[in-house]
């Protein structure tokens, strides 16, 4: 997340930029600092509630037990 939504960014303004050009168009292009935080830090939650759940059953279980059953 810290590399890719950046890297993202600067190439998705830079294709529209390079578009507008070709198109004729004016406009200036703003980036949502804040929903785009927001939106990360909602990814990494979410994220983590989805682990949370097989984590916890992980370190549950003994190594051995699970390594007998294969």
């Amino acid at each position: 997340m810290l590399i890719g939504v950046p890297v993202g960014i600067v190439i998705t303004r830079w294709g529209w930029s390079l578009l507008q050009t070709r198109l004729g168009l004016e406009s200036a292009v703003s980036i949502p600092v804040t929903r785009t935080l927001i939106s990360l830090v909602g990814a990494m939650l979410v994220a983590n509630l989805v682990a949370l759940v097989p984590g916890w059953r992980a370190a549950r279980e003994r190594a051995v037990d699970g390594l007998r059953a294969e």
